[in-house]
């Protein structure tokens, strides 16, 4: 596998940091995956699956949202979008990255992958950008939240009115994952809920890139950008024609134990869109660190290969 960093040109003159990976002895491949990464996390934690998909023919691409990895224009900017339009931003830079794929990969196809924040993303980004490929994974994702999504809104904003939009809220935080570990007591981390498999989490908990804490303005940008993509006149916007595979583990709490993406599947369905769903027996958040993930690897390529 060859693997590649770089910067690429985002919005507003912000940088978009950005590794793609390809098969060795420059063979031609079968198509590109372009992975959408999650909250608090980095791009460069997807190199085993990469390394997976390479070896499968797939080249890989994926890229640090901004507030993310190495996609800081200064430190301070952690876990913050924009002051404004923050959740467009990303979604703009997702398609930004995209276009960067198709100039260096001419009529190539490609699949695209969203996991946890990244399946919120990759939702929106079919909404707008659809049609420029061929098929859509979704892991991880969340139904919205109801009234606690509307009144956790109300709580961000009123945090940025009074404590500034990168101000970092540890109500906020508690709101929106201090249940998820409960669920898996006696617990050996605060991450126990990401995977079973024990060396996942620890490399999670080690990486000094991930686990921070996000802005009051990032939490307004993502309960906002959820409620969102959930309606079903914006969900209508995705291309009826678009096959999407939503992945998820029944005991992520992410995907409120597999309910949650029973909820999003069914509108999707009912909507009359091709979806095909694998709930995985035992999974929890980070489904393709799993225990498991050799199924599930080859299950995403599978449906790619589907797709061919």
């Amino acid at each position: 596998m060859r693997e590649n960093t770089f910067k690429i040109d985002g919005l507003d003159g912000h940088k978009i940091f950005v590794a793609s990976w390809m098969p060795e002895n420059n063979k031609k491949i079968n198509g590109v995956v372009q992975i959408n990464h999650g909250m608090a996390e980095h791009c460069l934690r997807y190199r085993d699956f990469a390394k997976f998909l390479t070896d499968k023919g797939y080249g890989v691409y994926a890229h640090d949202h901004r507030g993310h990895g190495q996609s800081l224009d200064v430190e301070e900017d952690i876990g913050f979008f924009n002051d404004k339009e923050g959740w467009n931003n990303v979604i703009d830079e997702a398609y930004k990255v995209t276009e960067h794929i198709k100039r260096e990969n001419k009529n190539t196809d490609i699949f695209v992958l969203g996991h946890s924040m990244g399946s919120l993303i990759t939702r929106g980004y079919i909404q707008k950008y659809g049609n420029e490929v061929k098929g859509a994974v979704i892991s991880g994702t969340s139904a919205t939240k109801g009234f606690l999504g509307v009144a956790g809104i109300g709580v961000a904003r009123l945090i940025c009115l009074t404590k500034g939009n990168k101000h970092k809220s540890k109500l906020l935080t508690d709101l929106s994952f201090g249940s998820f570990n409960k669920k898996f007591a006696p617990n050996k981390t605060e991450y126990d809920w990401l995977s079973r498999d024990e060396q996942q989490v620890k490399k999670y908990v080690d990486d000094e890139k991930c686990g921070f804490m996000c802005t009051s303005r990032f939490y307004v940008d993502l309960l906002k950008g959820l409620s969102s993509i959930s309606k079903k006149r914006n969900i209508l916007k995705t291309p009826k024609n678009l096959p999407i595979l939503f992945i998820s583990g029944d005991n992520d709490p992410v995907g409120d134990m597999g309910k949650g993406i029973k909820k999003i599947t069914d509108t999707y369905k009912s909507l009359g869109y091709n979806v095909k769903v694998i709930l995985y027996e035992g999974g929890r958040h980070e489904i393709i660190n799993e225990t498991n993930n050799s199924v599930v690897y080859d299950d995403i390529v599978g449906f790619i290969n589907s797709l061919k």
